[in-house]
């Protein structure tokens, strides 16, 4: 490659999207003309595919180099003169060369100022100066040469580009002068660029026989510009629009335009408007612009009124043109469609596929057409559509299911609405079969718009929404299903039909939410009491559920045994009737459901049972949604229990069914559970991108009440990391529980621990008092434990003795379990004897503190549980330090542990309070004497031990700030500290009291 073009190609920077091939070989061409070997490129592609964008970025390369670029645009305008494009050409040709050097190389000046009269020399024109006579070919031969010369001469200095646009709109003079320039540019600096749509240019004429003489020059590149990828398409809006949009919405917008720039632009103007005033884009994505109807509107105009009405038929038929079907839509013999297509197929507007398909070139093209036709008459097409599928396809109708829907429900209201909702039905449950969700959510939708035609009754009504929620639930888009699910139930109630109100209900069976409880248990307990003995199945399911919203929504026990309650005795009996009833169906339902009620530590080798029997029998039935659950039920076990790695590998093979289910429920449980064994295992980073996930699956839909748990997650990682990229759901979780009100009090709880672990006790206490009193704290039972073990800590944390003893009570039979959710982790926070030698500690039983802890390490080692490792050390070496100097070095040696560890893992809270806890240690093992301390500066000691800002201790000890200020000042020098954490946990290690501020006697315990 000569050193121009490398220069080019090397400094190549596309300022526009795509195209990147392309530009490299309009970089290799431009670069070998200013090299003195000139040529053609011709570039072909459809109307708005980015031709004379691509050649005026040719043509700011070329300045770049000192080129000129001269432009010749060819009209269609009736009256404009021949040779049109080159007299703009000549122009500035003759602007760019030396007037006077004109008459050079034979070159006839004179021939030129029929073109251009203004420019050419007085010579030229003057009476004395004669031509010699010729035959009109020579005098054309003539003139075409003396272009060419001119051309050439004018490219010489510095090399020249000649972009003629729109070749297609050619006269037969401009056509053949391009020809015949092409063929002599070998040897000069001259690069033409002429660009053509290659679908409205038909060989014979006189544009096409030029293009097809050039590409037989060695000297011209031919390039065609397709569409842009889907990628290309996305990066092209968000340049435009200066915004991102979905992947789905994208995908649509690249699958209607053809990739074709102009239409994509086209479309991101109304996703833009769509975006700036709140309206659904996606939505928008799907209406024709004005600009591209425009367009598409003139090159259907180009065909015949046969040909249009014929394309038209074929239109509605679908964007595949079957050539039968489009010929019984337009009311023709297959031959007269045939005819109709070859014509559309010269026109550009279908294009052939392979193997011998025909299809509409674009989406939009089709749009168009269907667009323009009257109601009346499309209406009609439908109508013969449906008929001739019937009667051509009789042996195969199933296959046809979704085409006879559309067809049937768009020929209304002139069919019968009954046989459109009945194809739609067949279609939607073909749709969920395939796992296409969203299309069976699409047909349902249709097929309840047919309702308002007469013919269904309310029956029907509430079978098509039981329909559509399922395939909703299915889609992720949790909000609508139970919109519909609780209007088909409330319907059927009225209607008196118990069997529809517990089909409506068991739709959304996997939902156990506490937006949707309420509205299920209510409708199960009338179906319940209408249904009869017959309905053994059905009743079975229905107790089931009753039992699992009820645990998961109303506790009836303020503790974690599940003794007798409601919840326990439905479980129990949904499964004997289940059994009874012998439908797969109904026993897996009462089995989950049974796994919800038992989803305590005391029931967990009975999970593990349960999810035995699940896997079994899916697989018995190949059920993929029925191993899911029972995959998902192990895991919980596995994690309450602290067998991470069997739990991990069950969650792997979870990971694959949810792929395979494609079910945004199925992905948020996987999410989660994968989210707290990241947290257990210290992978915060990767705890921080499940929750990410899980953030978008909520703003897809999903559960509302996700975004809370979301929120106390994000709050949790906050706590343990001291990351502020984890604040926004802090500040989240606060106004949530704040306006949604939290009867459990999850959301007090975590934002309690996160400010304690900022050391704003302050605060952390005004939100522990906001926790109802213990005996009335009651706690869904999968999330009971580790909710009551993240109080437990606050009790101590804050001082609470009241508190802490009914916490260490409670949580005592469970010492030798894990503090997990049991349905579907969302937290973790390892073993319980932490909590439990936390809340020793603060009772003051120092060595069953100890003990506690030292279990604590061993079973979170053996768990692989680094983050709770750490604390477990940090809180033994506290309750070490207090214990006098025989344990002072243990107390050094853990806390130094602590600290590692925790730097390692990126708990800056933590890190922070072992090494302050560990350097202290070893300025009392060297033998530090309080009573160097005068008396005041012991009561300053004591309360920066407490927390107090020198502003605090101030404000006790009625002295100015600067006074305090000095003091600490004094303390550091004296003990040799360097920082105010060091003297708080050396007043700690040194029996002083905890720098925690313990609740006034008044407020000791919130209850």
């Amino acid at each position: 490659m000569s050193e121009i073009a490398d220069s080019l190609s090397t400094g190549f920077a596309a300022p526009f999207v795509g195209r990147v091939s392309e530009l490299r070989v309009a970089d290799r061409c431009l670069g070998e003309a200013l090299d003195g070997r000139g040529g053609v490129l011709l570039i072909a592609g459809e109307a708005g595919i980015g031709k004379t964008n691509l050649a005026e970025l040719i043509g700011d390369r070329a300045r770049g180099h000192g080129a000129p670029v001269v432009w010749g645009r060819c009209v269609v305008a009736e009256g404009a003169p021949a040779f049109w494009p080159w007299r703009q050409v000549l122009r500035g040709c003759l602007a760019t060369a030396a007037t006077d050097a004109l008459a050079w190389r034979g070159a006839d000046v004179a021939d030129l100022a029929d073109l251009v009269p203004e420019p050419v020399p007085a010579a030229a024109t003057d009476p004395t100066y004669r031509r010699m006579p010729s035959e009109p070919g020579a005098a054309r031969f003539r003139l075409f040469e003396s272009v060419t010369a001119t051309v050439a001469e004018a490219g010489e200095a510095a090399g020249l580009v000649v972009v003629l646009d729109d070749l297609h709109w050619a006269d037969s003079s401009s056509a053949q002068l391009l020809a015949h320039l092409g063929r002599e540019l070998a040897a000069t600096r001259v690069l033409v660029v002429a660009t053509y749509r290659d679908d409205e240019i038909a060989p014979e004429s006189p544009a096409g026989e030029a293009v097809a003489e050039l590409r037989r020059q060695r000297t011209t590149v031919p390039l065609r510009l397709d569409g842009l990828t889907e990628a290309e398409v996305a990066a092209q809006l968000e340049n435009t629009f200066g915004q991102r949009f979905g992947q789905d919405v994208v995908a649509g917008v690249a699958r209607r335009s053809g990739g074709n720039p102009f239409f994509v632009t086209e479309i991101g103007r109304l996703l833009e408007q769509a975006s700036r005033t709140g309206r659904d884009v996606r939505l928008a994505a799907t209406v024709l612009p004005h600009g591209a109807r425009a367009l598409i509107r003139k090159r259907v105009g180009r065909v015949g009124d046969a040909v249009r009405e014929a394309l038209r038929a074929a239109a509605v038929a679908g964007a595949a043109i079957d050539s039968a079907t489009a010929a019984a839509a337009a009311g023709l013999p297959l031959t007269g469609m045939l005819d109709a297509l070859d014509d559309a197929l010269a026109a550009g507007l279908v294009r052939r596929t392979s193997p011998g398909g025909i299809e509409f070139a674009h989406p939009l093209v089709r749009d168009a057409l269907v667009a323009d036709l009257p109601t009346s008459l499309r209406v009609e097409i439908h109508r013969r559509i449906a008929e001739h599928l019937e009667l051509a396809h009789a042996a195969e109708l199933d296959r046809h299911a979704p085409a006879l829907a559309h067809h049937w429900l768009g020929a209304l209201p002139a069919a019968d609405p009954r046989r459109g909702v009945s194809w739609a039905e067949r279609a939607a449950a073909q749709a969920l079969d395939a796992l296409d969700y969203q299309e069976a959510a699409r047909l349902y939708e249709r097929a309840l718009g047919a309702l308002r035609h007469g013919g269904l009754d309310q029956t029907d009504r509430v079978r098509l929404l039981i329909g559509r929620a399922d395939a909703l639930c299915k889609a992720g888009d949790i909000r609508a299903a139970i919109a519909d699910a609780t209007e088909a139930g409330e319907e059927a109630r009225r209607g008196g039909d118990p069997v529809a109100m517990g089909r409506a209900v068991l739709t959304l069976e996997e939902v156990l939410d506490p937006t949707w409880s309420c509205t299920a248990i209510r409708l199960s307990q009338r179906a319940l009491a209408q249904l009869g003995d017959s309905q053994v199945a059905l009743r079975a399911r229905l107790i089931a559920l009753l039992a699992a919203h009820a645990a998961i929504l109303w506790p009836e026990k303020d503790n974690l045994s599940v003794g007798d309650d409601r919840s326990e005795v439905r479980s129990e009996r949904s499964v004997e009737l289940a059994e009874v009833a012998g439908t797969p169906d109904a026993l897996v339902s009462a089995l989950r459901s049974r796994q919800v009620v038992r989803a305590t530590p005391d029931g967990v080798r009975d999970r593990l049972g349960l999810a035995q029997r699940i896997l079994t029998m899916a697989k018995e039935s190949g059920d993929l949604r029925t191993a899911f659950w029972g995959g998902l039920c192990r895991v919980d076990a596995h994690c309450l229990l602290g067998d991470l790695g069997a739990a991990e590998a069950e969650l792997a093979r979870l990971d694959e069914i949810a792929a395979l289910l494609r079910q945004p429920i199925a992905d948020m449980h996987v999410t989660s559970a994968n989210r707290a064994l990241a947290i257990g295992r210290g992978r915060f980073a990767d705890a921080g991108r499940y929750l990410a996930h899980a953030q978008r699956l909520v703003a897809d839909g999903l559960y509302q009440r996700l975004g809370y748990f979301n929120a106390v997650v994000g709050t949790q990682l906050a706590a343990l990391t001291g990351d502020p990229v984890f604040e926004a759901c802090t500040h989240a979780l606060e106004e949530q529980t704040s306006t949604i009100g939290d009867r459990a009090g999850s959301g007090w709880v975590y934002l309690a621990s996160y400010y304690a672990s900022r050391g704003e006790w302050d605060r952390a206490a005004i939100h522990y008092r906001r926790l109802p009193s213990w005996d009335s704290w009651h706690l869904p039972r999968p999330s009971a434990l580790p909710r009551l073990e993240e109080r437990a800590r606050l009790a101590a944390l804050l001082d609470d003795v009241d508190g802490a003893t009914i916490a260490y009570q409670r949580l005592l039979p469970w010492a030798d379990y894990f503090a997990a959710s049991g349905n579907g982790q969302t937290t973790f926070t390892g073993s319980v004897q932490l909590s439990l030698g936390v809340l020793a500690a603060t009772l003051g039983k120092q060595d069953r503190s100890a003990r506690h802890l030292r279990t604590a390490i061993e079973a979170n080692q053996r768990a692989g549980l680094p983050p709770f490792d750490a604390q477990a050390r940090f809180e033994l070496a506290r309750v070490l330090s207090r214990r006098g100097d025989r344990d002072r070095s243990e107390a050094l040696v853990l806390a130094s542990d602590a600290a590692r560890l925790a730097e390692e893992l990126g708990m800056a809270p933590l890190h922070a309070g072992a090494d302050a806890l560990a350097g202290t240690l070893r300025h009392t093992s060297r033998a530090v004497d309080p009573t160097q301390l005068t008396r005041r500066q012991s009561e300053i000691a004591d309360l920066l031990g407490r927390g107090l800002t020198n502003r605090q201790i101030a404000d006790f000890l009625f002295i100015s700030e600067r006074t305090a200020e000095n003091h600490v000042k004094h303390i550091l020098h004296k003990l040799g500290f360097h920082n105010r954490s060091q003297v708080a946990a050396w007043a700690t290690a040194s029996n002083q009291p905890d720098h925690q501020p313990r609740l006034s006697p008044d407020r000791h315990s919130p209850n």
